[in-house]
């Protein structure tokens, strides 16, 4: 089994559908689905499988890290962003 998977989807025209084709495409018992923004706390996994034969979905409380800049400084680039 590869390790890694490409799938072309241009053809889409929706981030759902995309996620859809990608959870039909899983073929191990367990799986990860996380946005580029999640950060995993250290001992995440360890946390979670104590609880592998209660539940079949994990959330978590949500922490929110605000990120800004001061656009008047010489430092920074003020090239619009890739995200």
């Amino acid at each position: 089994m590869p390790i890694v998977k490409i799938f072309d989807q241009i053809k889409y025209c929706t981030q759902g559908y995309g996620i859809k084709e990608l959870i039909e495409n899983v073929e191990t018992e367990w799986f990860a689905y996380l946005h580029t923004d999640v950060y995993l706390p250290k001992c995440w996994y360890d946390e979670m499988i104590k609880y592998k034969d209660r539940y079949d979905w994990y959330d978590c409380r949500r922490h929110f890290l605000y990120m800004f800049y001061d656009k008047n400084d010489p430092q920074i680039n003020t090239e619009r962003p890739w995200a």
